[in-house]
């Protein structure tokens, strides 16, 4: 058999993935005893400072009694009994010292308020819970003080990061707050001090992976510390164990992610076999690495681990692939471009599934890009290096190392400019489908497999239908989505006809419910264009996330949008109503349109209707009361949507639907979008007896002040025979239809 061990690794693999799946399948839950308990006893394995606070991560968790003898319960702790890890959150005042600072591998007894982590409740949306769990971490604790803390601690550990916290200020000190912030998360895995628009500047570039420790880095560092002290003819076995006990050390400074252990443990392979004198086999050290990883993360394959592995595979097995499709593409005497660009292009194609499914987007440029800012890091890692030990040591010749790394950080600062320029610098695609996913990888296995049996023409031909698979995306039915923004409204329609259609969108609970709900729902879904937003009035809770968006594309003056808004609909009668003033500026400043839509007008997208019900003539004195309702229609389909409708407002609705029924404009209504999230003010039996819809869809937030839904609402719902599904309970709440037929989907059913 050939490459033994790498088919045992990889049989170990499966089995590791599968054991984690089902290990996984049913995540933490805090119980009732153990969210009330106020103290709780663990042992610091790592900490962060991060927004004025610091994070304490505990592992071996227990949940103290308070009515019984605290201090019995601490002496008698002891390290292994608990497999419960969290995430303590301690406020940074300002002049906290370090060595009044929990310190790594102590034990604490720590005070504070127990809260689970908040599940994926639309698509797109951060996973906290399944995220941290995956990691070991169970529950996070709020407000929380350290009562007690023993004596005993990893000297090493801390020692470390107190190293890592003196190389981040004195990298910040040298280059400023923008340019240390960067070398500071290329250098230390540190982005607390990355601005924002830099970070999202590197990731629109396709060039966010260097400002994460990765294999890069340890090459770098590694290879190039090696390489020098054989240079100074040490024989190769010290060197060898200098520099593993190097890298070592410095993983565990910078946090040991995926990428650095998976480099770190392919470098080991490499120099034994140095030593050894045997063949290197990559194929094997990548299988041993994975193993080992794995089982060290109990078979969770988080996105690290996938983006590491997928990135050193298809620059290892696919760029051969690349060399026999293109062999003439450039000449031979550039081969130090030609690899980088087949290096790059297989890299990119390994990778593009799991960027889609993460980021929902790829940068297609970064394959040049790459091929211009890949060189020039490890003249940027050596001078920060060496910036750092002459400050330490010999601070007047800082300058000389200060000066290229000044000048590499500019430089990448001016090919992002340029690169935002052009047209399609990144594009987002949406979160792929598990059934596109296996069908992609499926084909590459084969296309790498079988490479030798398949003809130029062949492989060109399986190269495109990949590429097919990514891009081409069918979708003909009206989908209705009403998301989970919180106490809020936010619904988005897919027309099936080429037109993208929002409905208000804001919430008084979720903080940032722009950039943290909508933004990453309309990525997810391959949404960079919204034809038309409309507003069913202007309460914080309908347009405070459009606001924040609104005020984001502003800021970044349209470089890094990658969502746009073409035309804003609003009521004629309620133009000038209060509270709207301000994000009718902003979209005027953006350059969109803003429609009137009055009672009667149609809008048809090609098939698919909005019709406006209300307001008309009539207002009441109810902002409330006076949203736009609109009717949407497809075929035989239709559904009510009524934004925070209620009251006498629901009077002058109920006569305008009959007004309609009786000339035969409507027929049946299948979904009604309940009005004011089920407030015991809308929803009148007379208002439900008209509309007559089997199923009424509620947008409300968890445990909201409210207590929306009302149980006067609920109850009328049962009377009336309406079934209703809510956001708080059920999260995104997706309608399809073909026109005729039609079905509901939760999204955490």
């Amino acid at each position: 058999m050939k490459r033994p061990l790498c088919v045992i690794c990889l049989v170990f693999m499966v089995c590791m993935v599968c054991w984690g799946k089902q290990r996984n399948g049913s995540p933490f839950t805090l119980s009732k005893e153990q969210s009330s308990a106020i103290y709780y006893i663990g042992n610091i394995q790592k900490k962060e400072y991060k927004n004025n606070q610091i994070y304490l991560y505990l592992s071996n968790v227990l949940f103290l009694n308070p009515t019984s003898d605290l201090s019995n319960q601490i002496k008698n702790y002891q390290k292994g009994s608990s497999h419960i890890g969290c995430i303590c959150y301690l406020d940074l005042a300002e002049k906290t010292e370090e060595e009044n600072v929990p310190k790594i591998g102590a034990t604490v007894c720590v005070k504070g308020i127990a809260m689970e982590f908040t599940p994926a409740t639309n698509l797109g949306m951060f996973d906290q819970k399944e995220y941290y769990f995956e990691k070991g971490i169970h529950f996070a604790i709020y407000q929380a003080f350290v009562c007690e803390e023993s004596v005993t601690y990893n000297h090493i550990q801390e020692g470390l990061f107190r190293l890592r916290q003196k190389i981040a200020n004195i990298l910040t000190e040298e280059l400023g707050e923008k340019k240390g912030g960067i070398l500071r998360a290329m250098l230390l895995g540190d982005k607390e001090e990355l601005l924002p628009e830099i970070k999202q500047g590197y990731q629109y570039s396709g060039i966010a992976h260097i400002l994460a420790i990765s294999g890069l880095h340890i090459s770098i560092l590694g290879f190039g510390f090696f390489k020098s002290l054989q240079r100074c003819r040490i024989p190769i076995i010290p060197s060898a164990c200098i520099s593993f006990f190097f890298l070592i050390t410095y993983a565990v400074m910078v946090g040991g992610s995926v990428a650095t252990l998976r480099a770190l443990i392919m470098f080991l392979m490499f120099i034994g076999s140095k030593i050894t004198k045997h063949p290197y086999d990559i194929a094997t050290s990548i299988s041993v690495a994975g193993s080992i990883l794995l089982g060290i993360n109990g078979g969770n394959l988080d996105v690290g681990f996938l983006l590491s592995f997928s990135a050193i595979m298809g620059m290892v097995f696919l760029t051969p692939v690349f060399y026999e499709v293109f062999p003439l593409w450039l000449p031979k005497k550039i081969k130090g471009i030609r690899k980088g660009l087949f290096s790059g292009a297989a890299i990119l194609l390994t990778s593009v599934p799991i960027l889609e499914t993460y980021f929902f987007g790829v940068a297609p440029l970064s394959i040049i890009v790459n091929l211009i800012v890949i060189p020039c890091m490890s003249i940027l890692i050596i001078s920060g290096v060496f910036l750092v030990m002459t400050q330490m040591s010999l601070p007047f010749l800082s300058f000389v190392f200060r000066i290229p790394c000044e000048f590499i950080l500019g430089f990448y600062e001016k090919i992002i400019y340029v690169s935002e320029k052009i047209p399609g610098y990144f594009l987002v695609t949406g979160q792929l489908s598990s059934a596109r996913i296996f069908l992609y990888y499926g084909i590459l296995i084969l296309l790498v497999l079988l490479k030798k049996k398949i003809k130029k023409r062949g492989k060109l031909g399986i190269l495109c239908i990949m590429l097919a698979i990514l891009i081409i995306r069918l979708q003909s039915n009206l989908q209705v989505e009403v998301l989970d923004v919180g106490q809020g409204d936010g619904i988005y329609i897919e027309t099936g006809t080429g037109y993208s259609l929002f409905i208000d969108g804001g919430s008084t609970t979720v903080k940032e419910v722009g950039k943290y709900r909508i933004a990453p729902y309309l990525k997810a879904k391959g949404v960079c264009k919204i034809d038309y937003l409309f507003f069913t009035h202007y309460d914080e809770d309908h347009i405070s996330g459009w606001v924040e968006l609104f005020e984001e594309m502003l800021q970044f003056s349209q470089k890094r949008n990658v969502l746009e808004v073409t035309n804003i609909v609003i009521s004629k009668e309620t133009k000038n109503a209060e509270g709207g003033e301000y994000l009718l500026s902003l979209a005027r400043k953006l350059e969109i349109q803003i429609c009137m839509m009055e009672q009667g007008d149609v809008m048809d997208f090609r098939g698919v209707t909005i019709y406006c019900v209300y307001p008309g003539d009539k207002l009441t004195e109810s902002p409330n009361a006076n949203s736009l309702v609109l009717l949407l229609r497809k075929d035989k389909f239709s559904m009510l949507l009524t934004g925070d409708l209620e009251g006498e407002g629901e009077v002058l609705v109920t006569e305008q639907l009959n007004k309609l029924y009786k000339e035969k404009e409507r027929e049946s209504i299948e979904v009604l979008k309940v009005g004011h999230h089920g407030s015991k003010n809308a929803s009148s039996y007379e208002f439900l007896e008209e509309v007559d819809a089997p199923i009424g869809v509620i947008s409300y937030g968890r445990n909201n002040s409210y207590g929306h839904p009302a149980t006067e609402t609920l109850m009328r719902f049962e009377t009336e025979g309406m079934q209703y599904l809510g956001t708080g309970t059920e999260g995104a709440i997706l309608i399809e239809t073909d026109g005729n037929r039609y079905w509901l989907e939760s999204f955490l059913e």
